[in-house]
């Protein structure tokens, strides 16, 4: 199986389209791949609520059986057992990209696992860095296709 951190672009996608391969590769991927992503995860989601549910016209209630569906498969871990020196590298290939980024990368070192991310100016500029552990949508349909 293989580790994969989550960032909070790809799953607030997820929840705008439940019919999208991100939804699908999230929801169907039982024995392929390990989701991961930091606990703040939900309270962003949950702050950007409104405007998830502008967009859906979902009711309260489907929201949060919708969010409660992702994080079945979605395991969140504690930025706090994540060491500081893993926050310091993060920060380090972070700090003129995007800071608040740094939690998924600092994630993505300590688990040694694939940062998967839709932002295109984080994925330009962690590679330029030599940053190798980012997936994209198209490579994690292509594994999500080949393990089935």
């Amino acid at each position: 199986m293989l580790d994969i951190i989550i960032d909070t672009n790809i799953l607030f996608s997820a929840l705008l389209n439940k019919k999208s391969n991100i939804s699908q590769i999230i929801l169907n991927s039982k024995n392929r791949f390990l989701f991961y992503t930091p606990k703040f995860t939900l309270t962003e989601l949950e702050l950007h609520k409104n405007k998830i549910l502008n967009i859906t016209g979902f009711t309260d209630n489907q929201f949060d059986k919708l969010l409660d569906m992702f994080f079945d498969k979605v395991s969140t871990f504690d930025e706090e057992m994540i060491p500081e020196f893993q926050y310091d590298i993060a920060y380090n290939l972070c700090q003129d990209i995007d800071e608040d980024d740094l939690f998924f990368v600092a994630l993505s070192n300590h688990l040694n696992a694939k940062l998967w991310t839709g932002d295109k100016k984080l994925i330009t500029g962690l590679k330029e860095k030599g940053f190798s552990q980012i997936i994209e949508t198209k490579e994690m349909l292509e594994l999500y296709i080949a393990r089935n």
